[in-house]
């Protein structure tokens, strides 16, 4: 392409001339590609953020959790607590087959778990072996809950990242030893390390899981359990089945299924959706 110097010459008086205007209009190109460039920067960032909170959870997941209700149905009054009982485990297996794994929970908030003189305030987890499939821990020792310990009722633990370090600051491998929480000991059956925030009853690092059976046992929780957590099948959105779940627990348990506030929902796909 020629060099047009006359052309070049108009431009450049045409731009001096205009001192403002060209200024104006300079200044708001850069800021337009500056904006641009930060927004694409942020979002993938908060991508990242929420990505690593999410580490080891199951993206299609939803933990259902009973609250009081706030509608009055079929001569019930409003404002009644009710809980989740191991029968609403085998109903939604049975009535929702689009529900891959159902398994329940038992959570205990600062529960202190120690060994001689260390301790560390702890969330405390009845869980079943299945629940591998909601969270997937990352064991550096060890190993995780099993079908055995649940059937068998063993007192056995596994002991997240920041337990550990707090209960066995010389480091090694735990497994074997017996750690108190709250007034019961428990063999270590391993240690978890995942580091995802996004968890079920506190996150993966301060928390303690023990088989199910043993919590209700101990906690006299008889048949109920605190939380139901699920996961769809491939193909199928827990979103899709939100209805269906307020409906089935709704008849069960005597509540409107209009009334959301009865039962929260929380959605793993629609928080991935958002970023």
């Amino acid at each position: 392409m020629r060099f047009d110097i006359d052309r070049f010459r108009e431009i450049a008086d045409s731009l001096l001339r205009n001192r403002s205007r060209s200024l104006l209009t300079g200044f708001g190109v850069f800021w337009g590609v500056f904006m641009l460039l930060f927004l694409m920067g942020g979002g993938q960032g908060l991508r990242q953020v929420i990505s690593a909170n999410f580490e080891g959870f199951a993206t299609n997941t939803a933990l259902l959790i009973p609250d009081r209700t706030t509608k009055p149905w079929k001569g019930l009054r409003k404002g009644r607590s009710w809980n989740f009982t191991q029968t609403d485990i085998v109903r939604l297996q049975n009535m929702m087959p689009e529900i891959e794994t159902v398994t329940p929970m038992i959570t205990k908030w600062n529960t202190e778990a120690s060994l001689g003189t260390n301790s560390y305030s702890a969330s405390l987890k009845g869980v079943y072996a299945d629940y591998v499939k909601i969270e997937e821990p990352a064991m550096r020792y060890g190993r995780f809950l099993n079908e055995a310990d649940t059937a068998g009722e063993r007192k056995v633990c596994v002991i997240g990242k920041q337990i550990y370090n707090s209960l066995f600051p010389e480091g090694g491998d735990p497994c074997g030893q017996f750690i108190k929480i709250g007034s019961v000991y428990y063999r270590v059956a391993g240690v978890n390390v995942s580091s995802g925030n996004m968890s079920v009853g506190g996150s993966a690092d301060e928390s303690v899981f023990i088989p199910l059976p043993v919590a209700q046992k101990i906690f006299n929780y008889g048949e109920a359990v605190d939380i139901i957590c699920l996961t769809g099948r491939s193909g199928v959105t827990v979103t899709e089945l939100e209805t269906r779940l307020r409906g089935v627990v709704a008849r069960s348990h005597g509540f409107d299924p209009d009334d959301k506030s009865a039962m929260f929902i929380l959605d793993t796909a629609q928080m991935f959706a958002i970023v």
